[in-house]
């Protein structure tokens, strides 16, 4: 049986999610990916697919009905998996539903109707135009919450939108032979990126939005007074405005900021093996509320000690194996850091227990079965 994942759009991390799923079903079925390039190519990323075909159509512009046909003719798949409702993946996907019979998965990582509700909660101008825009708003939010109905199935990627909508719970799974602490020396990775022996690094990594708190992050590091306390962010999207705020901000920690642009996903474990400490500090908001950051497996699957904001399903994730502290707070986030690094035995046998937990629920070994049930009724 040969399966196509659709993803909204190749040039965007959204193909993140799209990839591991993909992965997870490989190894039983043939698997291809599909979706627009709405950006200067494919997300860097994962710009090389490994063994797993990309099928793409170049959008200039609007996602014309032209491009829809073009993308519609490459896609090969006996079932069509489509990764977030929106038109590009799961749009697409209705159309081969119903134009060739073919079943049809929905998968949902994120809230998209959270997403909307806080464009227009820190939205301030009320205008004439702003309205009309509130009205559209209204419009995509409806019809967003509808869609999950027109598929055969659906599967979710964290509690939120499993008690919103149903579905089979797939968390973000990583490998955990690839993420494996032991392939990776600390100190000769550290020599290659510029990161002395007696730093105490701590890390984000990601994709680091407007949404991720990784300016608090900043300032809590900044008021540490210990100068061998640094920061690592890795995923910084040089080349757009956030990318250079990010810098800026970062770069009034002096010496104390290493900055790394987007990294090929590959490399992400060799990254991760530099770090003390990773912390995901994500905001509370209607868009992180229904997300789990793909990130803090990987961070598991290292071993690393981690400190992680009260968000979503983090401190279910990390119990017993990291440290939860409420979003926002600064200076609480700043004391946790400096406690976590100041008891550097209890912050290994953390990050040990980490990695166990994640091989046991989060892995794409432990994922896997339950993914290819979904679709084994389509064998």
């Amino acid at each position: 049986m040969k399966i196509t994942v659709l993803t909204p759009d190749m040039s965007h991390n959204c193909l993140s999610r799209a990839y591991a799923l993909a992965e997870m079903l490989r190894r039983r079925h043939d698997v291809e990916i599909a979706g627009p390039i709405f950006g200067e190519g494919i997300w860097p990323p994962l710009a090389n697919g490994g063994s797993i075909p990309y099928k793409t159509v170049k959008v200039r512009g609007s996602f014309t009905s032209a491009q829809v046909l073009a993308l519609r003719r490459q896609v090969e798949g006996d079932v069509v998996y489509a990764s977030k409702p929106r038109f590009p993946s799961f749009g697409l996907g209705v159309l081969l539903k119903v134009a060739r019979r073919v079943p049809l998965v929905l998968d949902m990582d994120d809230w998209e109707r959270g997403f909307i509700l806080e464009d227009r909660r820190i939205s301030r101008p009320r205008d004439l135009r702003s309205a009309l825009s509130d009205a559209v708003y209204d419009v995509t939010v409806s019809v967003n919450e509808a869609l999950p109905g027109l598929a055969d199935r659906l599967t979710v990627a964290n509690t939120f939108l499993q008690r919103r909508f149903g579905g089979t719970l797939v968390w973000h799974a990583r490998d955990t032979e690839a993420f494996r602490p032991d392939r990776f020396s600390r100190e000769d990775v550290r020599e290659e990126h510029g990161i002395e022996p007696d730093e105490r690094v701590v890390m984000f990594s990601g994709s680091p939005g407007p949404y991720k708190g990784v300016e608090e992050l900043i300032d809590s590091v900044r008021r540490i007074p210990d100068p061998r306390v640094t920061l690592a962010l890795v995923g910084i999207p040089d080349g757009t405005p956030f990318g250079v705020h990010l810098r800026e901000i970062g770069g009034t920690l002096g010496r104390r900021f290493h900055g790394f642009g987007r990294q090929p996903f590959d490399k992400m474990p060799e990254f991760l093996a530099m770090a003390d400490l990773v912390v995901i500090p994500q905001r509370r908001s209607y868009a992180t509320i229904g997300q789990v950051p793909a990130k803090v497996f990987e961070a598991m699957a290292m071993a690393k000690p981690i400190l992680a904001t009260a968000v979503s399903d983090l401190p279910y994730i990390l119990r017993d194996c990291g440290w939860v502290i409420e979003p926002g707070d600064v200076e609480e986030m700043s004391r946790a850091i400096q406690a976590i690094l100041a008891d550097e035995d209890t912050a290994i046998r953390t990050g040990a227990r980490a990695r166990e937990k994640c091989v046991r629920e989060f892995s794409r070994d432990a994922m896997e079965p339950v993914l290819v049930e979904v679709f084994r009724r389509y064998e």
